[in-house]
């Protein structure tokens, strides 16, 4: 495997499916979403850098989480639990794109949580004290789905039970609490081996990097904001590319392996099938000595030859040299 980074582009990435709600209870066993007491609201925010336009955000509806098959037990359980999920009629809008400040808009999606208000509600909300009881006993939970795990051999899909991460958050009367939840894209890139895959695929993937933490005092702000938290893109995106040995590969692997194999047994058997045949054809043994005999005279022969023809140059040169010398 080759793992390796790049810079986020400006491609835009589908939100995971999410779901969201109060839960309370001395054992964390129901949720409550009594009006008097809070409401939620989901919005998709776009901002835009070169202040061309006006920042937007558009508000979505919420409903009732159907089908919470990739959060299990006990939270699937409808008689004790309902979360809220983005209205499925707009789940093609719902997107990341971009990063704040280097990116030409930015678009992400957000959850808050607002306290009731007398002047803008039809019920009668609760007191502050009665408020910060229900509070003090149940927090907020954010599911987020994970992406499924992945056999990379074959490109499958392995349907993971309760694949999910789970984030809670307190809520505090007379403080405003925010939450950042950075989602890292990546992509993964297995090449073909030429046997069982003969083509370069691409399996995107999402999960939570890192949270951070924001918290101030209502009075900066509306008081009757309770909390609110975004998820927006990590400004990285981790690349693994996954390799296999080609049957090209594997073929050249095999047949060096052969050619060892072959040169081996050939040295083997040379000697081998050498010595049996000297054995069974003496005479043949007795032929091969002489020629070597008349090749080892040869030899010598020429080395007496090289040597005399030295002994000529030599006295050639020499005699040159007196007669210079006269």
């Amino acid at each position: 495997m080759n793992e390796y980074s790049v810079p986020l582009e400006n491609q835009a990435v589908p939100v995971p499916k999410m779901a969201f709600g109060f839960v309370e209870g001395i054992q964390l066993d129901h949720t409550n979403y009594d009006l008097r007491n809070f409401s939620f609201q989901f919005k998709m925010m776009r901002k835009y850098q070169d202040g061309t336009e006006k920042n937007k955000n558009y508000t979505l509806s919420n409903e009732y989480c159907d089908g919470l098959d990739w959060i299990g037990e006990p939270y699937n359980n409808t008689q004790h639990f309902t979360f809220l999920c983005p209205d499925s009629a707009h789940d093609g809008e719902y997107i990341m794109q971009g990063l704040l400040l280097s990116s030409a808009i930015q678009i992400y999606p957000r959850y808050t949580v607002n306290y009731c208000n007398n002047q803008t509600s039809l019920l009668f909300c609760r007191e502050y004290q009665q408020l910060k009881e229900v509070t003090s006993g149940g927090r907020i939970y954010l599911f987020t789905k994970q992406e499924n795990s992945r056999n990379w051999a074959t490109g499958e899909e392995i349907a993971d039970k309760q694949n999910f991460n789970l984030n809670y958050y307190f809520l505090v009367p007379g403080d405003y609490n925010r939450a950042e939840l950075v989602m890292e894209y990546s992509v993964t890139t297995t090449k073909p081996d030429y046997l069982t895959s003969f083509s370069q695929k691409e399996y995107p993937g999402l999960d939570i990097n890192s949270q951070n933490f924001y918290i101030s005092d209502v009075t900066f702000f509306d008081p009757f904001a309770a909390f609110q938290i975004w998820l927006r893109l990590s400004d990285e995106v981790p690349r693994v590319d996954v390799v296999y040995d080609t049957i090209i590969d594997k073929v050249s692997e095999w047949g060096a392996l052969w050619g060892v194999l072959f040169g081996a047994f050939a040295f083997y058997f040379l000697g081998y099938n050498t010595n049996k045949f000297y054995k069974k054809n003496e005479d043949w043994a007795d032929f091969d000595k002489g020629l070597q005999k008349v090749d080892q005279a040869l030899q010598r022969k020429s080395t007496i030859n090289q040597d005399q023809q030295q002994i000529k140059q030599d006295s050639q040169n020499q005699q040159q040299q007196q007669e210079i010398d006269i």
